[in-house]
């Protein structure tokens, strides 16, 4: 089976959407760009400003090193992206 990105938003433990994407159509750059959109459509405009600025983490992305999504953002809701 082809691998592919699978995309996942939370609200704290409710799974609100999940999309998977085939793995050879985002790199992982544009991943963590994906994440950091899905993200700043739940922020408000000095929210995105202030995470630009560096004064928030809402458009953070962590990579995980295992056992778990390679991508998180932080707060809430958070989304995740992880090939499978």
């Amino acid at each position: 089976m082809a691998e592919h990105w699978r995309i996942r938003g939370y609200d704290s433990t409710n799974l609100m959407f999940e999309r998977n994407v085939p793995a050879d159509s985002l790199s992982e750059a544009q991943i963590v760009e994906l994440l950091k959109c899905l993200a700043a459509t739940k922020l408000n405009d000095g929210e995105v400003i202030s995470s630009i600025l560096g004064n928030a983490g809402h458009l953070a992305i962590k990579r995980n090193g295992g056992g778990g999504p390679d991508f998180i953002t932080d707060g809430n809701p958070w989304y995740t992206a992880d090939l499978s």
